[in-house]
């Protein structure tokens, strides 16, 4: 297995990075009723329940430790960003593999064309009467049918 130590240095950093935000979970205040009935019936169990405020003051204390030391692992560093210049030129020859457009402008433009064509659909089956659960009415109003409740259906 690898130890912390073998590892490299741009990896050791958000390794244990990611420790003290799980120790930081852990011992949130707030999860000290969970924690109580977690540890029903042993020795720490009964510890808590007996000190509740001993115990909520030391989990204080450790949440704030653990909080303090992950933001110092991650503080200033791009890791798992991609470095400024390497993003830029991504972006310039749309390299960057997300599934959706990155420019505004395109993106709203598709965005509105699928939006006008649904509704071009509803219009349609609107005019054929056609829509599932929905008629229009003689003087053009749309009826919805209501939707079945569970009671209903039985």
């Amino acid at each position: 297995m690898n130890s912390p130590e073998r590892m490299p240095v741009e990896t050791h950093k958000p390794f244990t990075g990611y420790l003290w935000g799980a120790l930081a979970v852990l011992t949130c205040p707030c999860h000290l009723p969970i924690l109580a009935a977690v540890l029903a019936g042993t020795t720490a169990g009964a510890f808590i329940v007996e000190h509740w405020g001993v115990a909520a003051l030391a989990l204080t204390g450790l949440f704030a430790l653990s909080v303090a030391r992950l933001l110092r692992a991650f503080n200033g560093r791009s890791w798992p960003l991609r470095p400024a210049p390497r993003f830029a030129t991504q972006r310039e020859q749309k390299e960057l593999g997300l599934a959706i457009e990155t420019d505004c402008e395109r993106f709203l433009q598709s965005r509105l064309s699928l939006l006008e064509r649904e509704l071009a659909t509803v219009e349609r089956l609107a005019a054929a009467n056609e829509l599932p659960d929905a008629a229009v009415t003689s003087n053009g109003r749309l009826k919805i049918t209501p939707l079945d409740t569970p009671q209903e259906r039985r």
